[in-house]
C-alpha cells in the first residue's frame, strides 16, 4: 500500500475492510409495470467495497475500490421479489425495465478529523467529527462534507466515514479492537454532496437506460444508535435526503441495519 499517500508514512497505522453490498432501487409505485420516464429507474447494484484505512492520532484517511455490476446480473429482482413474498408486500412489477448490465468500478478518498471531544455528565462522553469525501467513477462521481458526532458510553476511538447510499452511520470497526465490556453511543450526521454522476439515478455510462438527472447538490442527515461488545457492532439508522432529482414524487429516505464484526 506504499503508493497511497499517507499510509506508508511513520507514524501511521493501516486496517483494511471489505464490505459486500446489493442494492435496489426502485421508484414511487412499484405497481407501475412501465414507470414513469421521470421517476427514479429500477437499478440493482452489487459490489464489493474495499476500503485502506491509515490512522494516526485524531485523523483517519481512507481509500475506496469499489468492484460490482448494474443490472440484472446483480440479482437484486429476485431477491427483492423474494423478501417482498416473505413479509407480504407488494410484488415490484417493473423489474423488466430496470438499467442494463454494466460493471461497477469507482474510486474514492476520505478524511475525518477528530475535531473536539469531552464528557457529557458523570460517565458520558461526545466527539465531533468533520468529514470530507472525493470519488470519481460510474457509480458516484462527485464530492462531499459534513460534520459526524457521538455521544455515549465507553465510546471507541473510530471515525466514520460517510458514503452518499448510506448516510453517516456508525463509525467504522477498523483500527479500534475488541471493546473491553459494553459500548453504547448515539450518532448522527449531516452533509451535504456535489453530484456529477450517480449511477441509480443518471443511468448507466456505457449503454443506454432509463435516467433522471439528479440535483448538483444533495443534502443528507442520519440519526441512529450503535451498540458494540467485543468485536461485534451492531448499529441501526435512519437516513434522510434533500431533493435527489427535480421530479421526484418524495424525499428518499431509509433505514440501515448492520452488524460488523472485527477479526
Amino acid at each position: 500500500w506504499s503508493v497511497l499517500p499517507l499510509a506508508s508514512d511513520e507514524g501511521y497505522l493501516t486496517y483494511a475492510s471489505w464490505s459486500v453490498a446489493q442494492e435496489m432501487h426502485t421508484p414511487d409505485d412499484i405497481n407501475d409495470p412501465d414507470p414513469p420516464r421521470d421517476d427514479q429507474p429500477y437499478a440493482g447494484v452489487l459490489y464489493l467495497d474495499s476500503v485502506l484505512y491509515a490512522r494516526r492520532d485524531r485523523t483517519t484517511h481512507a481509500w475506496s475500490l469499489k468492484l460490482g455490476v448494474v443490472g440484472p446480473a446483480s440479482q437484486a429482482e429476485d431477491v427483492q421479489k423474494w423478501f417482498h413474498d416473505v413479509i407480504g408486500s407488494d410484488e415490484p412489477m417493473g423489474w423488466d425495465t430496470q438499467l442494463p448490465n454494466e460493471p461497477v468500478v469507482n474510486v474514492a478518498y476520505s478524511v475525518a478529523h477528530l475535531w473536539a471531544q469531552g464528557n457529557a455528565g458523570v460517565s458520558a462522553e461526545w466527539r465531533l467529527i468533520p468529514v470530507g469525501t472525493v470519488a470519481l467513477g460510474n457509480y458516484f462521481t462527485g464530492v462531499a462534507a459534513g460534520m459526524y458526532g457521538e455521544v455515549g458510553w465507553n465510546l471507541v476511538d473510530a471515525l466514520g466515514i460517510p458514503a452518499l447510499r448510506s448516510g453517516f452511520n456508525a463509525a467504522s470497526t477498523a483500527g479500534v479492537g475488541p471493546v473491553d465490556g459494553w459500548s453504547v453511543s448515539f450518532f448522527g450526521g449531516f452533509g451535504g454532496y456535489g453530484v456529477a454522476h450517480y449511477l441509480p439515478l443518471d443511468g448507466t455510462v456505457f449503454h443506454d437506460s432509463r435516467a433522471v438527472n439528479s440535483e448538483p447538490v444533495i443534502g443528507t442527515g442520519t440519526v441512529g444508535i450503535a451498540v458494540r461488545h467485543r468485536g461485534f457492532v451492531l448499529s441501526l439508522a435512519r437516513t434522510y435526503f434533500t431533493d435527489m432529482f427535480e421530479t421526484e414524487r418524495k424525499n428518499a429516505e431509509f433505514g440501515t441495519l448492520s452488524l460488523s464484526w472485527f477479526f
